[in-house]
């Protein structure tokens, strides 16, 4: 038995207007404090769900936050904690969310010392205007320069993540970016629409009518451009917003995404493991005290029961190109959507949203633009 292990680092060097993950501003001391917290939380659960300890580690992936702005020593703190835990696969794909400025000195070829196989570095845009306005602190040169000097430290496997539909962004600025990323030759390309949340400061904006977008029919033709564009240079559509050459597909996110098992540390983690979902307190403090006081820092945790199984894998298998297998599902779960759902899906395949073929049902590239809209129809 395998399964992920996902360690969220709860710190950046500035909080960017649109993002919604937990994040707080970064300082050194928290940086040295969170690290002890990581052992307390992996001896606690390895005492509580032994059995859980038992699988063997086929992804580790280090997220945020920004967790490139720890040191490498501090990486071989963590890893080594990780393996005296876990039994880790040789083969195991191990991954790190960086920011550009962290990549241009000598971090990089640490990182791949230390054997971090792949990084996920938060390019965003590679217009200046655009990254000023999602308030970056990197400029488009930089970005490059991480990029090369990612290629120079050995890295053969690295993404780039991208935002569509910036203020200011145009069709122009955003084949632009596209080429211009390109040509960086990372392994995998993420291409992200710009959701407004309400826990962020772009969300303000909008709200006092002081921030404006692109229109969603501009959205819209931006994501289908990229689509056709990335494919058209090797990068192959396996998920609503990722592309990758061949052999180059995220493991640690495919995992989710099939319901595989899965345990998120930190605060605001979540995870997965024999039916049951749970996540941490999206707070670093009652985290800490919870861990001080011997308890799970947990938020919330429920078993998945039938409906449940049933509609995670409906939603998850849509969001990848392959789609679902009808067949499969029946096996799984009993479950016929064509059955159940047969004038809806006759209703979005005449949309040009889905398509069946092959036994599989999947969605279009339209469809997955839209795909919030569809999910919300499938499961009201």
């Amino acid at each position: 038995m395998s399964i992920g292990l996902y360690i969220h680092f709860p710190f950046c060097s500035k909080i960017c207007p649109y993002c919604d993950f937990y994040v707080l501003r970064e300082s050194k001391a928290k940086r040295t404090a969170f690290l002890s917290y990581y052992e307390k939380e992996l001896k606690l659960l390895s005492e509580r769900k032994q059995e859980l300890f038992s699988q063997k580690l086929e992804t580790i992936y280090f997220g945020g936050g920004t967790p490139s702005l720890l040191e490498a020593g501090q990486f071989a703190i963590l890893l080594k904690l990780t393996k005296k835990y876990f039994a880790v696969f040789s083969n195991a794909e191990i991954s790190l969310e960086a920011n550009p400025n962290d990549l241009l000195g000598n971090k990089s070829e640490a990182f791949h010392r230390l054997g971090i196989n792949r990084l996920s570095i938060g390019v965003q845009s590679l217009n200046e205007n655009e990254l000023k306005a999602l308030g970056r602190e990197h400029s488009a040169r930089q970005a490059a320069e991480a990029a090369q000097n990612v290629r120079n430290s050995g890295f053969e496997n690295f993404n780039i993540d991208l935002i569509f539909g910036v203020p200011g962004q145009t069709l122009i600025s955003w084949e632009q970016t596209l080429e211009k990323a390109v040509k960086g030759r990372p392994a995998h390309i993420s291409t992200y629409s710009l959701t407004i949340e309400e826990r962020t400061s772009f969300y303000k904006l909008q709200q006092a009518g002081k921030l404006q977008l692109p229109p969603d029919e501009i959205c819209q033709e931006m994501y289908l451009r990229g689509v056709e564009f990335l494919e058209k240079e090797g990068y192959g559509q396996y998920e609503i917003s990722n592309f990758a050459r061949s052999g180059f597909q995220s493991r640690h996110n495919r995992n989710y995404w099939q319901r595989k098992s899965y345990l998120g540390l930190g605060p605001s983690a979540h995870s997965f493991f024999s039916n049951q979902r749970w996540a941490n307190v999206r707070s670093l403090p009652i985290y800490q005290r919870k861990l001080d006081a011997g308890q799970p820092p947990r938020e919330f945790e429920e078993d998945i029961d039938q409906r449940k199984a049933i509609e995670e894998a409906l939603l998850l298998g849509l969001r990848q190109k392959e789609g679902i297998g009808l067949e499969n599902l029946k096996v799984e779960f009993g479950y016929d959507v064509e059955k159940e759902k047969g004038a809806l899906l006759n209703r979005l395949a005449v949309q040009n949203f889905v398509q069946k073929e092959n036994g599989r049902l999947r969605l279009t590239p339209l469809g997955f633009y839209v795909s919030d809209k569809i999910v919300s129809e499938l499961f009201p």
